[in-house]
């Protein structure tokens, strides 16, 4: 079975546009805007994660070890992401 990368290339280079475009601006230092560019780093780290699991889950026998912890660790960042 083979696997698309196509949206989480295309959700990284929105995440980055989005991440550029925050950090580069002067913000007032609310809450709201300390919660937001927390989500957005958070956010980054999933894509970048949900990408390096696609591509070990398309061998798993060559990264067995990577496969189940990149799954794993890739589900408890989305629980906890969910849950807040």
């Amino acid at each position: 079975m083979g696997y698309n990368i196509e949206f989480q290339i295309s959700a990284l280079v929105m995440m980055i546009v989005i991440v550029i475009v925050f950090y580069s601006k002067k913000r007032y230092g609310s809450l709201e805007n300390k919660l937001y560019g927390y989500m957005i780093v958070v956010v980054l780290f999933l894509v970048v994660s949900d990408m390096v699991s696609v591509i070990t889950l398309a061998k798993p026998d060559k990264y067995p070890v990577l496969t189940v912890f990149l799954g794993h660790l890739y589900l408890v960042v989305m629980h906890v992401f969910i849950g807040v």
